[in-house]
Formats: structure tokens, sequence, C-alpha cells
């Protein structure tokens, strides 16, 4: 399908793309005379440590210990210190194989040792008394307990990211096994930064966690979402610390997603595979599953394959993977609300609502609208564009379209061991997904959207032990991202205009304006493209001093923005039912509510972060060990530096009172930088950002198998660079027009505006004229990171060499977080004048605000006023495969509230603009009060009776699946009007009955009636409604994916083949959701969405 792409300055486009590929070039460059690697990469290797004693429990000082890596030969010596104790800091994941000799002592080795990412292995050591010729040998793996550590977390390895049923095997999906896991969301395919996979654990907001690729950051600039990750036959592991980690980390105060990726060995070794599935194996949806209703049509195709192996044995190894994703499918719309034939023509007599006419504020007769007081053009379009309502109820539509998606990955690492005391590792990952969105808006075909999505990522590490208690890392990476979001050519939008719609402006683009209508259908055309450049620096020294092991580093990151965005351009039009009280009436009658205008969105900005640490793990006795530490952060503002143009930085923000010298025409309270205390970035580097991690690890009585830990630390909640950029939608740069209720209406919105109509704008640098009233979107001059202490104890408890348990007690509370409110509100003045018309109305909210009335509008800032806290109650079983079996089971108890669950600031539905704080204290978006989660992978042992063929069939059978289980999700009930008039529609109803007086006890009495409707109604004139924000949940959640293996073995040297069926949602449970939430809804009170029903995969692969 051709694609129309609006980018801008194409030319500046291509500059942004090619960057990565310079930045790859300056990576090497610096690397040459950078001596080794950064803190991130400590963070995807492991620590050995631990004691050897004599029989009678004595320190064995002086002992010779040296660990080989099973895998690449790689081999390091130390020995014990007076205390008996060592050390081996930064070693690579993977099996190790552990050597201790000393006079008099039989010499002791242990094999099998495997090492997991950012893991801290106790291995002690009891030498028995005898001579060389003696030798103790042990094939163990380091013990599950863990003693060395207070921070939580938990790693998935590589047979569980291999066998586990991934739905789109995208390894984020695993997250929501981890304890304190809330909420995950981890789509197959990566569709645009707004849509990459994110997660909420320990109370975190979804945009605060941090997301490591071999150590690098891989992020989404935008909302700071996960990129697509490799393959999971492409990943070694992951490890999701969730939870009062080490200094080590920070700049986000969330969990830590830090997947490694395989590493070539020794040996040959690697996969071929390729996953299949159609939907005639499928279940329908719920909601299209009425007689002759058809599955949605699917065609999907998951291939690619994997290989590692040495180019010369012990010095230097490759590994490369490969995936393709190819999905023909069908996107559903389901539930969306149209009107019926009748209220097409103004007739409303079947609606429960009385259509007022606002001309003279009586009833019209019989609820119906004469033709001639409609507007044609909308009528027109509504009848041409919206399609009448095809389902049962006979007020929405559900419609199936084509959707295809093409995902092409590809990953190479290197790894080069120079010397036995250095190695140097190089890996370069590059993702591009392409995804055609046929429902951009409520109906079909109107707005289909292509997203195009590169992704990359890249560094080289350089590991360097210079002494056996002296260890340099160093590393220099980057990530980029880009979201390139257009329509198709034959998208309904391109037929409709301003003109074409008889509106009074020009067409600023070619295409249609944006038009919603409260309780009907919304449309939405606009176009953006979108690029995020990170890069990164640094450099650890681990040095180990008799009981200690400090860690000392510095990072620094370097993030660049830009943005070509063409949002509203053509306008946004609401119908809310201010005039009528039904939002289609108004639409009919062409009186819109509120208008809103844009011009072209123009970002060029760069961020500079710095970061230092230093960590002490002190071994104060063998079994209590102290973590300490102090991060430090300095965390600069965006900076704009816009190309080719007479004011290369054009932010702006809100001072009260103060008058801008660089702009003399702008509107008292509109200051940029330059102006007096404006700094470059519109607020200064804070510099208190000092965050101290205290914790402890005790097991008592070192018997190994009680460990109690606890820890409290300060982390920060860092702004990203998207939610920065809004700064820059001011005047003169950028014109952003409001109109409240325009008495010209839909046909001439701007009719009685201040000055005139003021489109077309041109920004001249000369005059810079000002447009009033005039609208700000900027930052709080004081603003600051957020502060969020976290803190945790926990007892965990081992049952034998392979079963954990674990329960713990985890809590944080937020304080100065990023929440957007508006500075300049609109007053309710009661009464009336003496001609008895009020003094407050929908169309004189900018001559009610607080400050400059009728020259500034809304002022919607971002300030650090937010708060949250959260507590928790958590378990977790652990079984590490043993016996072909392995068991993952955790539990979760928890109550998160805040004052608004999303990192942004602007538009953040606040009701009471005068009480945004307290006002808006409720549950979090994210809060589940209870989930749990089981995933087990299950080896059938092998029958070892009958003949060849019969121990073939029987054999080589396996069995995996994840059961996951839910409460609901919080929401808000709205009024979608503006009876508080404060010029927003975010009103919440008043509550005057019970909400859960409703019978639930089937299904479709859950459908039609999940809350009792009858117990809102809408807020007076001039009050905010009492129902709280989040204030009810909706219907509970459970599904149980399934996984069948057979493994057929060729011979050790050729490997085996493996066939999988995959069953998701293997019962077939109906998980109901998306709670009509609008008071003005004919369906207000039902639910109107279902879970994806059951799919069924096969695979096959070919592993050697």
């Amino acid at each position: 399908m051709p694609i129309i792409r609006r980018v801008g300055k194409k030319e500046d486009l291509k500059m942004k793309v090619r960057k990565p590929i310079w930045s790859l070039l300056w990576l090497l460059a610096i690397l040459a005379w950078v001596p080794s690697r950064t803190e991130a990469q400590v963070a995807i290797s492991a620590t050995v440590t631990g004691y050897v004693v004599d029989p009678t429990g004595a320190f064995v000082p002086g002992a010779t210990v040296t660990i080989v890596s099973h895998d690449t030969g790689l081999t390091r010596s130390t020995e014990t210190s007076t205390e008996g104790g060592y050390t081996f800091p930064g070693l690579p994941i993977g099996t190790y194989e552990l050597k201790v000799a000393k006079a008099g002592f039989q010499p002791y080795k242990q094999s099998g040792i495997i090492l997991l990412v950012n893991q801290t292995a106790r291995l002690d050591v009891t030498l028995q008394l005898g001579g060389v010729a003696q030798a103790v040998e042990v094939v163990a793996q380091a013990p599950l307990l863990q003693t060395e550590t207070s921070s939580q977390g938990q790693v998935v390895e590589q047979r569980s990211l291999a066998d586990l049923p991934l739905d789109g095997r995208n390894p984020i999906a695993l997250v929501s096994l981890v304890a304190g896991a809330t909420v995950v969301n981890a789509p197959a395919i990566l569709e645009g930064y707004r849509g990459g996979s994110w997660a909420s654990v320990n109370g975190g907001r979804i945009f605060d966690n941090a997301y490591l690729f071999d150590g690098d950051n891989y992020r989404g600039i935008y909302g700071n979402t996960a990129l697509n990750y490799p393959n999971p036959d492409a990943l070694q592991e992951f490890k999701l610390l969730t939870h009062n980690f080490s200094a080590e980390f920070g700049r986000n105060s969330g969990a830590v997603f830090n997947a490694v990726t395989k590493a070539g060995t020794n040996g040959f070794h690697g996969s071929v595979w390729e996953f299949l599935r159609n939907d005639a194996l499928n279940a329908r949806n719920f909601f299209l599953n009425s007689p002759g209703a058809k599955v949605a049509k699917l065609r999907q195709n998951q291939f690619g394959f994997t290989a590692g192996a040495p180019i010369k044995k012990d010095k230097l190894f490759i590994f490369g993977s490969y995936q393709g994703f190819r999905i023909q499918q069908e996107s559903l719309l389901v539930n969306s609300e149209v009107s019926t034939a009748l209220e097409r023509t103004g007739n409303f007599s079947g609606s429960d609502i009385t259509i007022t006419d606002p001309e003279t504020g009586n009833p019209f007769p019989d609820n119906i609208i004469p033709p001639e007081r409609q507007y044609t053009p909308l009528v027109d379009w509504y009848n041409k564009y919206v399609p009448l309502p095809n389902n049962s109820d006979g007020k929405t539509i559900t419609y199936l379209e084509g959707a295809p998606r093409k995902v092409n990955q590809g990953l190479v690492r290197m790894d080069w061991q120079i010397s036995p005391k250095q190695t140097l590792t190089g890996r370069w990952f590059r993702d591009r997904s392409s995804v055609l969105i046929p429902f951009q808006a409520g109906i079909p075909n109107y707005t289909t959207v292509d997203l195009i999505v590169p992704s990359q990522v890249g560094g080289i590490t350089h590991t360097y032990s210079i002494t056996p208690a002296l260890l340099n890392q160093a590393h220099v990476g980057m990530s980029h991202g880009f979201f390139d979001n257009g329509m198709t050519k034959d998208s309904k939008a391109w037929e409709v205009t301003n003109s074409t719609l008889g509106i009074n402006l020009p067409d600023m683009r070619p295409y249609s304006p944006s038009l919603g209508i409260s309780g009907d259908t919304w449309v939405s055309a606009n176009a953006e493209v979108e690029s995020g450049l990170t890069h990164q620096y640094g450099d650890t020294l681990t040095w180990i001093r008799g009981k200690h092991t400090f860690k000392f580093g510095m990072e620094v990151l370097v993030d660049s923005y830009h943005n070509r965005s063409f949002w509203q351009m053509n306008g946004y039009y609401d119908f809310s039912g201010a005039f009528t009280g039904d939002g289609m009436a108004d639409f009919l009658l062409g009186r819109t509510s509120y208008v809103e205008h844009r011009g072209a969105y123009v970002v060029d900005a760069q961020s500079k972060q710095y970061f230092s640490f230093v960590n002490d793990d002190w071994k104060v006795s063998p079994n209590l060990t102290l973590n300490l530490g102090f991060r430090y952060e300095l965390q600069g503002p965006m900076t704009d530096n816009t190309p080719n143009t007479p004011f290369r930085n054009q932010q702006a923000t809100y001072s009260k009172g103060q008058k801008s010298a660089l702009f003399p025409n702008a509107p008292v309270g509109l200051v940029y930088p330059g102006d007096t205390g404006i700094a470059p970035g519109l607020y200064p580097m804070p510099k208190g950002n000092l965050q101290p991690r205290l914790g402890f690890a005790w097991s008592p009585g070192g018997t190994g198998k009680w460990a109690i830990r606890g820890g409290f630390g300060l982390f920060s909640s860092a702004l990203f660079m998207d939610k920065m950029g809004q700064v820059h939608a001011n005047q003169p740069f950028l014109l952003v027009t409001h109109a409240y209720s325009p008495a010209g209406g839909f046909a001439d919105p701007y009719r009685d505006f201040s000055g005139g109509n003021p489109w077309p704008y041109t920004f001249e640098p000369a005059t810079a004229n000002f447009v009033l009233p005039a609208a700000i979107q900027g930052i709080t001059r004081d603003f600051q990171d957020g502060r969020i202490a976290q803190w945790n104890l926990s007892v965990q408890r081992s049952f034998g060499a392979d079963w954990l348990f674990d329960v713990s007690y985890v809590g944080s509370a937020g304080r100065h977080l990023l929440q957007g409110f508006e500075a300049n509100p609109a007053r309710y003045i009661p009464g009336t004048d003496a001609n008895g018309n009020p003094f407050s109305t929908a169309d004189n909210v900018d001559s009610r605000r607080i400050d400059s009335p009728g020259t500034l509008s809304t002022v919607m800032l971002g300030g650090s006023v937010g708060r949250q806290s959260f507590h928790s109650l958590q378990s977790t079983v652990t079984k590490r495969m043993t016996k072909g079996l392995s068991i993952l089971s955790s539990y979760t108890w928890s109550h998160s509230i805040d004052t608004g669950s999303a990192s942004d600031f602007g538009w953040h539905n606040t009701q009471d603009q005068f009480n945004y704080i307290n006002g808006e204290r409720g549950n979090s978006n994210f809060d589940r009060r209870h989930v749990y989660s089981l995933s087990f992978i299950y080896d059938l042992p092998k029958s070892r009776a009958g003949n060849w063929a019969m121990r073939n069939i029987v054999g080589g059978w396996g069995l995996a699946g994840i059961f996951r289980a839910s409460t609901g999700a919080p929401f808000t009930l709205w009024t979608d009007m503006d009876n508080n008039l404060d010029g927003f529609w975010t009103d919440r109803p008043d509550q005057v009955g019970n909400a859960l007086a409703v019978d639930r006890s089937t299904r479709q009495n859950m459908l039609d009636h999940w809350f009792n409707k009858d117990a809102f109604v809408a807020n007076p004139i001039g009050q905010a409604g009492n129902v709280g924000r989040n204030s009810l949940y909706g219907p509970n959640s459970w599904d149980f994916d399934f996984s069948l293996l057979r493994e057929f073995p060729i011979s050790e040297k050729y490997g085996r083949f493996q066939f999988r069926s995959e069953f998701f949602n293997f019962f077939n449970n109906v998980n109901l959701g998306c709670p009509n939430n609008s008071l003005q809804s004919d369906r207000f009170g039902t639910l109107n969405c279902a879970n994806e029903p059951r799919l069924i995969q096969f695979g096959l692969k070919y592993l050697w």
C-alpha cells in the first residue's frame, strides 16, 4: 500500500538518521584511549566470593583460588586474604570451575558453577588435610540463598526464555513472573515510542524504568519505554532489579531490565526456527461470537537463526542472530459508539437525554432537531464516513480490517580475550518494524496509518584485570530510535479539508481536522516524525581491600531528541454536549465547545547527564555483609539548538509578573532563555541529588539456610526529553490557539477572536507579534528531579540445594514527582448581572483567569509537585532446574496511591484546577491489589522400558506453562462536560448511591451493569464532582499459557530437533474490560472489550 509522508525538512531528517553510523565510528575512536568500561557493564557480569576454611572452621590464608570458564577458557587466580576470603569481580556470565590449592591440604575442585547476570555467588570451600595425590571434586551450582546483597530482583535464565510460552516472543513479557510487577505491556511488535514495552514494578511509574541491552541504555526517548529486544534464542538471560539496588544503578527509580546476549564459545552452537500461526486454529473473540461471525484473519510466521563459534580457540569468538516476523492479520475495532439512523437526522426521541435548544434554553419539541437548524456539511460528513450500527445493541459498530506487520532484526557480537588479563567485547543490534494501523480513529478506513520504527543499539567493552585485587572496566555505547507516522494514500481523511466542511480557515494541512463527539465517534488525522539518540561513556574501578570490595564509577549520557510534528494543524473540534446536553446533538447543530489549532512543531534538543558512585560491599563477618554506597547525579535540562533560525533556543515558560526583554511584545508572564533568571534549559541544573544506599544481608548462625536482608535508598525520577519538548509549543515560534464555546461555532470559530482570525500564522523574528490571549506550555523555574525513598525487609529460607522461599515487605514514597497543573485557572464567579446573565459561562473562561485575564489563556506547567506511596507484601518460591523440573511462583499484595500516575505535564485530566494535589490523590493507574503468577518447565521422565521405538515415542516430551491472575484495574468516571466552567471537560460526577448495587451473577449482567450507573449524576454548575480519581475497579482477570514440547535427538555432535505446540489462553477464558466511564454515553456502566481468545502456535527448531 503506497504511503504518503509529510516529514517537513527531509534533508534534516536524513542527517538525523545517519547520525548512528557516525556515532559508531566515534565510539571506536574513543575506545582507543578509554582504559576499560562503564558501570553499566558491571551489571552484565557476575561476582564470585567466599571463604576458605580447614576442617575445624579456621580460616586458611594464602590459598590459591582459580576460576576457569568452561565456555571460553578465561582463567583468573587470586590468593585468600588473612581472613581466608577471596573475591572474583567482573566475571562474564556462564559456566565455571573453581579450584583451590594450599600446601598440606587436598586440592579442591568444584565444577558446574553457573553464574547469572549481576549475581554475587557465595562459594565457601572447606579444605581437607592431605597431599596433592588426593583430591576433592564436587559438582554443584552456587547456592540460591542470597547472603551477599540486599537488593530485590529476579533472574530469568536461558532455559525459561527458550521454553516458556511467549506470545510474540518478547522477553519483557516474562517480567510478569516477578514479584512486585503489577502491570506489564509487552507487544509482539514495537508500535512507535508510544507502543513500546513497559511495566509498573513496586509502585513505579510505567515510564520510570531503565532498559539495558548488555549494559547499554536502550529506550525510546518518548515515554522512556523499551525498544524491541532480540529474540529469546539470542539472549543468555535477563535480570529484573526491582527495588533498592546498589549505587551502581540510578537515573530512574523504577525497575532495571537488564538483558544479556549470548556469546560465542569454544564450541559451534546455534539454532534455526520457524513459528506458525493460522486463524483456522484460533478461537473467536468474545465480541465476534455471534452466529455467522468469522474469526479474524491471521497468518503469522516467525523465523530465524542463531550461531556462535570460535574464530580462534580460547581467544576470539563470534555470535550472531537474525529473526524475521511476518503477520497478515485483521485488526479489530470493537463496540465503537456511533449514532443511530434516526439520531443522524436529528431525531432523539429514543434517547433518555432531553435535547435542549441552545437558542431558547427549552427542549426541542419531541426531542427532534429541525433539519433547517442542522449544519449540513457536518451532517453530510457523518452520513458519508460513519457506518451505521452493526451490533445487536443498535448503538455500536464492530469491524475487522487488514493490518499487516513486518519486523526484521539482526545481532552480531564478538568477544576477544586479548590476554589473560584483558578482554574486549563489541555488539551491534538493529530492529526495523513496520506496522499498518487501520483504526487510528473510531471508524474504519478514515485514517489508516503506517508506522515505520527502526531502532539500533551498539557498544564496545574493555575489561582489564590489573591485579587480582584491581579490575577496571570501561565502556562506550549508543542507542537510537526512530518513529515515522504517516497516513496511507487511501485513507478517507485525504478527502476532507476545512473548506469541504465549510470552516472559515485555510487548509494548513491537506487532510481532515480532528473531531471528537462525546458519547459517539472520534477521528484524528495527524503526522509526526520523531528521533532519539543516546551516547554513553563511563568507567568503573573495582578494588578488593581486605573485607571490603570497593567500586568507583562514573558515566556520562548525552541524549539528543528531534521531532517534526503536524499535530492539530487543521484543528481539533470537541462536541461535548455543553449546548444541548448531548454531544451528537451539538455536532448536528455545529456548536463546538472547544477548538484548538497548532502550528508545525519542530524540536532539535540535547541533554547531558553526569553520574558517579562509590559502593562498598563490606564483609563484616562470614555471615554478615553490609552494602554501603552513595550516588551523585547531575541531570541537565534539555537545551534547544534549532538549526537555520535566528533563535536557536525556541523554549519558553511562565514567570508570573515578569516582562520579557528578549521579546518585548510578549504578554507579561511569557519568558524565554536569556531573560532575567531564565536558564538555557528554563531551570537550573539540580545539584543536590545525592543518593545514599544502605543495605545488609545476614545469615543467622552461618548455616546457609536462612538469610535476613534489608535496605534503604534514595532514587531520582528523571525528566525524559520528549516531555520537555512541550516547552517549544509557545509563541512566537509556534502558535497554539484555544477557543471556548466560540460564538461563530464550528463554521467560524475565530470570528470573535481578539485581534481577529490569527490563521494562517508565520513567525516573523523582526516583529514577533503575539496573538492574544496567549496559551503557555512550560516548566516551573524551580523544577527538580523527583525523589523516591525505597525500603525493604525480606526473609529467605532454602530447602535443600534447589528450593528457595522468600517473603518480603517492600515500600516506597515519592515526593517532588513530575506532574502537570494549570497555573492560570479560571475562577467560577457565582450569580448573574442585572440582566440575568451569569457571570460565569463556557465562553468567558479566559476573562476569568487569575492572572492577566484576556491576555493569558491556559498556562499548563510541569512541576515537582506530585506524590506517591507504595506498600506491599511479596512472596516467591523458586525451584531451580533439577530432575527435569523448575518452578517460579510469585504473589504480591500491594496498594499504590499517587496524585498522578503519568510522568507528564500539560493536559492531565485534573478535575479541580485549584486543588490539583489533594483533589487528585487516589489509586494509581497501575494499582492491582493482588497479583499471582506461576511458571514451570517439566521434562517428562524418559522411559527405560520397551524397544527403541517405544522409548523414543514415549520419551523426550516436555511441558511448560505460565499462569497469571490479577484483580481489576482502577478507572475514573467522567461527565464529559464542563459544569464547573473552568474550560476543561474533565469533570467527575457526583455519587448519590451505591455504585456496587448491581447483580454480577451472570456474564451478561456484568456486561450490561458492571456498576450501578444510577448511582451517579452530573456535578452541579460551578462545582467539582465528589467522585474520586480511580475510585472504581474493573473485572479480575486470569489466563494460562501452555507449551507441549517434543525433542528428537540426532547425536551429541549433530544436535536435536524440537517440535512445540503453544496455546495462549489455553482455557479460552474471557477476561472482560473497558468499562464505559462516560456519564453522557448511552452505554455508561457497560463492559466493552475482552482479552484475546485462545491462540495456537506451532514451532519447529533445530538446535546444535
